[in-house]
């Protein structure tokens, strides 16, 4: 998602305490404020052009900027206000119309990955990129894609977009927010590539590089917690694609096969989707279909 400067008013308490001589706007807010002063506005999500100026002849200065962000607003003592970046408030807002517009339905599923681990170690011993089991997972993801293209759409208006490639948004977090950076035909990619588009993906958001077409474009999201040792979440989709599926840590546990106990790894799926352009019987047979792309490795 693109930041965009949200539009703020000033606090009141800046109006009341500037004198008639100190508001005097002398041409734009461009032209009245510093580049410091500018990148403290964007930071903060603060429209300059809504900005009283307090300084000489106008002039808007760094306290003007975060008066207007309200964070001089009283708090209970031992609490500090942060206020919400542009970034932070285009997250927070999309997130919110995802939640309130798309009616979300949820199924979840277990897979064994010990084939999937044991065919990523081969790759690692010939390869000269390493591959994450999430890269790995990534390409089953496309695979299934590819045979379930149901689940691989996007609602435009009151039509659906279904996809005849796999380009899969990873969720990648920063510490600005969490990014969907799209891996494009990710089908048609092997492992290692994947691996290798991810992570140049990361350096992008860890740097603050990211561009629109970085971040537009996906067909379906993957959203991986594992690493952090979360088990199983459910993910809120992101608009226009129609589904996100949400993974958790991999984890050995016992399982009955065949009448017999024996230790498998086994992860935990849980994929969330818009259920006015995917059914529950569709969803369960794209995961149906991982299951059985992840159990081909």
């Amino acid at each position: 998602h693109s930041a965009t400067r949200a539009e703020t008013k000033p606090a009141p308490a800046a109006a009341e305490t500037a004198t008639p001589q100190q508001t005097i706007q002398t041409g734009d807010a461009y032209t009245r404020s510093s580049p410091s002063v500018r990148r403290l506005a964007d930071e903060l999500g603060v429209d300059l052009g809504t900005v009283t100026g307090t300084g000489r002849r106008g002039r808007i200065t760094d306290d003007d900027v975060k008066a207007a962000t309200g964070s001089d607003s009283s708090a209970p003592e031992g609490v500090q206000v942060i206020p919400l970046s542009a970034t932070r408030k285009t997250i927070a807002r999309r997130l919110t119309e995802a939640k309130q517009s798309i009616p979300h339905f949820y199924l979840t599923a277990e897979y064994a990955l010990d084939g999937l681990l044991a065919h990523r170690a081969k790759l690692n011993e010939t390869g000269s990129v390493k591959v994450s089991v999430n890269d790995l997972l990534v390409w089953s993801v496309a695979q299934a894609l590819m045979k379930e293209p149901r689940v691989n759409v996007n609602l435009v208006d009151d039509s659906i977009h279904q996809f005849d490639a796999a380009h899969i948004s990873v969720a990648i977090a920063t510490e600005e927010g969490l990014y969907p950076a799209t891996v494009r035909n990710a089908d048609t990619l092997s492992p290692a590539e994947i691996a290798e588009a991810t992570a140049a993906l990361a350096e992008k958001a860890k740097t603050g590089k990211l561009t629109k077409d970085d971040i537009s474009g996906g067909s379906f999201t993957v959203s991986n917690l594992g690493m952090f040792g979360i088990t199983q979440f459910t993910a809120i989709i992101n608009p226009p694609m129609g589904a996100i599926l949400a993974m958790g840590k991999a984890s050995q546990q016992a399982v009955v096969r065949e009448g017999e106990i024996g230790i498998a790894t086994m992860l935990s799926v849980t994929l969330s989707c818009d259920h006015r352009v995917i059914d529950g019987a569709v969803g369960a047979q794209f995961l149906a279909t991982l299951d059985e792309v992840i159990a081909a490795l």
